[in-house]
């Protein structure tokens, strides 16, 4: 029961009040060794990555793997920060996910700066063939395919 992999870590603190805060990340049942967490919320701006990512990901030794969903047809509430979408009924959906990034434990500000610009590009490339995805033509879709899979 996925419900039951859900934990809190503190973090260090909270950009809009300045004191510590709890994270929900997602433990997938064994044997699956990532943890998932949003990295552009709670406030914002939207698909702008967090640096907290990189330094949890510093901190256990876990991967960070972006990933992104886009949706055919959804409702959109324009009142939510991030523009949240509810897909719509049948509607059809395409996940994309990138490789793997790890950050290692002894990373410098250097490294953990370079990580996060890394995982800022990917998450960028995928939403942006994400909001194409389902105006283009199925050579444009196979292109785009062997390119993910090719790195």
């Amino acid at each position: 029961h996925y419900t039951s992999n859900i934990t809190q870590i503190m973090s260090s603190g909270f950009p809009s009040h300045g004191s510590p805060s709890m994270h929900r990340v997602f433990i997938p049942p064994q044997p699956l060794p990532q943890d998932v967490i949003t990295i552009d919320g709670p406030r914002g701006p939207r698909f702008l990555a967090k640096p907290g990512s990189v330094l949890l990901a510093k901190a256990t030794g876990a991967p960070i793997l972006c990933f992104h969903v886009a949706l055919r047809s959804a409702h959109v509430f324009k009142k939510s920060w991030d523009l949240l979408q509810l897909p719509c009924p049948f509607s059809r959906a395409v996940i994309f996910m990138a490789p793997a990034i790890y950050v290692p434990r002894d990373a410098d500000e250097a490294t953990a700066r370079a990580k996060h610009q890394e995982m800022q590009a990917m998450l960028d490339r995928m939403r942006e063939m994400g909001e194409r995805w389902f105006g283009a033509s199925r050579e444009e879709r196979a292109a785009w395919k062997e390119k993910i899979e090719a790195g």
